[in-house]
């Protein structure tokens, strides 16, 4: 994910070999890096360094990347500005419970989490607020890369500078339209604006966290 902010371009850093194998000189252009954090220790030394040459940080966090390995994961928190995860990540780190969940990685040092539902939507915290969205009702065709589609756009969004509640409708939108097409990139082609889609997103406030530490 290297100087990028449009969705299409927000791409994870490669997960291959020794990660200086990505240059500082690399880093340093950067205006946001994604660390594939299937490999926890791999992708701490990824982030500690992007952030060290001035890149925000953004992970997905995965289930069986994430279980049994609280430690690597409150590291990865800490080099993090934002982290995004899944119902399966959610259920692994804090039984199900998307609000603790965030509160955990908020107190490891996380900036924002967005915790994803599926159908139910997506929901996004900071220390300082809180947010849920849900999609307008549509057929689904292909969930298939619908995860990605919402963290690409809304780092996109984010790394632009706009709202945590702008981002997070940005992102349930292009992960409804993507929804809405077979395939993880066809609904990048597809013509249909996003706009309709963001329109249409229910958004509203929730209430702030009360257990970050």
């Amino acid at each position: 994910m290297l100087q990028a902010p449009v969705v299409d371009d927000l791409r994870p850093a490669p997960h291959h070999g020794p990660n200086d194998q990505i240059s500082d000189d690399l880093l340093r252009t950067a205006r946001v890096v994604a660390p594939l954090a299937d490999d926890l220790d791999w992708a701490i030394g990824l982030a500690a360094r992007a952030r060290a040459n001035g890149a925000k940080v953004a992970v997905d966090l995965e289930p069986d990347a994430v279980a049994g390995r609280w430690d690597q994961v409150r590291t990865l928190a800490r080099h993090s500005d934002l982290v995004f995860c899944n119902q399966g990540t959610v259920q692994v780190l804090a039984d199900g419970d998307p609000a603790r969940c965030a509160e955990l990685l908020i107190s490891a040092g996380a900036r924002v989490v967005v915790a994803t539902g599926g159908r139910h939507g997506a929901a996004c915290h900071s220390r300082e607020e809180s947010w849920t969205a849900r999609g307008p009702e549509i057929d689904v065709v292909d969930t298939t890369g619908a995860g990605d589609a919402l963290a690409g756009a809304f780092t996109g969004s984010w790394i632009l500078g706009r709202s945590l509640a702008d981002s997070l409708r940005a992102g349930v939108a292009t992960a409804s339209l993507c929804v809405s097409h077979l395939g993880s990139r066809s609904y990048l082609d597809a013509g249909t604006g996003i706009e309709t889609y963001a329109r249409n997103v229910t958004l509203d406030p929730a209430p702030r966290l009360q257990g970050i530490r």
